[in-house]
């Protein structure tokens, strides 16, 4: 082979290593040019989310009136939010929810978690029973290797580490908790509130202060009727009760009263805790951010990013 053909093998080696190598290196700063703006526009979303959500928590901290209820702007506002959102189309969304609609845990009680159990995952009376006491037990648990004597949670998620992974009825704990979590707070207190609570969650309480069945779905049944009617609870006394349940004129049944008088106790008309979440989301990508708000002080009591 002469020099001219030794030479030209020599270029078609190089450029059959280099060729490659400049095709990956610019795949990898293409790949890492990608990586860098999909940051960037996160970022940017995240922080349109945060700001929407600080301009809510304004909003919210301008409501002062003496009970929270489901017609009120910051209700609205959510209802609205959520139904554009579930149009899958791209903006900053603010959804909130009142946080004493859910049953706050521990302070709901065993009785109530395990009608709550019953209500969300389907269980028979004595397994719901059987899981709200082994949930029951580890906080006690908690609270004692703590040296406090207050049952407390820093989040309701921390339930599911009362059943330690990989025993032989994990899966079957986690699924029920699972189910009822949508309706628990680490934050609620003992108090629901009767203007904003929702089925399961009401009648898990009157279920806990000793109501038929019958009793409690009667009771939610008015209660409908009064939010249709576009009546609201200023007070939970039952004389205020009975007034707004009484429908056209029929009297509530004695099991109903009896449903009231055991619930009475655990009812509030206010809430001044907020659970508000702002998701933005813009061509494929979205962050967003979550909070418990408690309007008064000026707390977050959770806060939440993703």
């Amino acid at each position: 082979m002469n020099r001219r053909g030794a030479a030209l093998v020599l270029v078609l080696v190089a450029v059959a290593i280099l060729v490659p190598l400049a095709l990956g290196a610019g795949a990898l700063a293409r790949a890492r040019a990608l990586r860098v703006d999909g940051r960037i526009d996160r970022a940017a979303l995240r922080d349109a989310a945060e700001s929407a959500l600080a301009r809510e928590l304004w909003l919210l901290e301008a409501d002062t009136n003496a009970v929270d209820t489901l017609v009120e702007p910051w209700a609205e506002r959510s209802r609205e939010a959520t139904a554009r959102l579930e149009k899958g189309t791209d903006g900053v969304f603010v959804l909130v929810e009142d946080e004493r609609a859910r049953l706050g845990v521990p302070d709901c009680g065993e009785r109530a978690l395990a009608a709550l159990l019953q209500l969300r995952a389907g269980l028979d009376e004595a397994a719901a029973a059987g899981e709200s006491a082994a949930l029951f037990a580890w906080i006690r648990a908690q609270a004692e290797a703590a040296g406090s004597t207050n049952l407390a949670l820093s989040a309701e998620e921390r339930l599911f580490d009362a059943m330690p992974a990989g025993t032989a009825d994990d899966a079957g704990f986690e699924a029920p908790l699972a189910a009822a979590m949508p309706l628990l707070s680490a934050h609620a207190g003992a108090k629901i509130n009767v203007n904003t609570a929702g089925h399961d969650a009401l009648v898990a309480a009157m279920l806990a202060g000793g109501a038929t069945r019958g009793g409690a779905e009667g009771v939610w049944l008015r209660l409908e009727m009064s939010r249709e009617r576009g009546d609201v609870f200023r007070s939970t006394a039952q004389t205020e009760a009975l007034k707004l349940l009484r429908g056209e004129g029929d009297i509530p049944s004695p099991e109903e009263i009896a449903a009231l008088q055991g619930v009475q106790n655990a009812l509030r008309v206010d809430s001044g805790l907020f659970r508000v979440r702002a998701v933005a989301r813009r061509a494929g990508r979205s962050a967003a951010v979550e909070c418990v708000y408690e309007r008064g002080t000026r707390r977050i009591l959770r806060w939440l990013e993703n």
